[in-house]
């Protein structure tokens, strides 16, 4: 799951479990064509994941719904 926001400063937010972090900014900045800059990844305390969550899989749908809307977006697998 992941959620992504724009904060006050115009920056894109994006909040996902995730370990590597500085990995899902850069994915979202190529895709985005964003400098990376405005862009900021959010990791809350994940526990063990074991290797599990060293990809991206939600964050640049959330980043590119938030970066074209300017509306918070959330997207979850289930």
């Amino acid at each position: 799951r992941s959620y992504a926001f724009m904060d006050t400063y115009g920056r894109l937010n994006v909040v996902s479990s995730t370990q590597v972090p500085f990995h899902i900014r850069r994915m979202v900045a190529n895709a985005l064509e964003l400098p990376k800059s405005q862009i900021k990844v959010i990791k809350p305390r994940i526990g063990g994941g074991f290797g599990a969550k060293q990809t991206g899989c939600t964050e640049i749908f959330t980043a590119f719904v938030t970066w074209k809307l300017r509306k918070p977006c959330k997207l979850v697998y289930t």
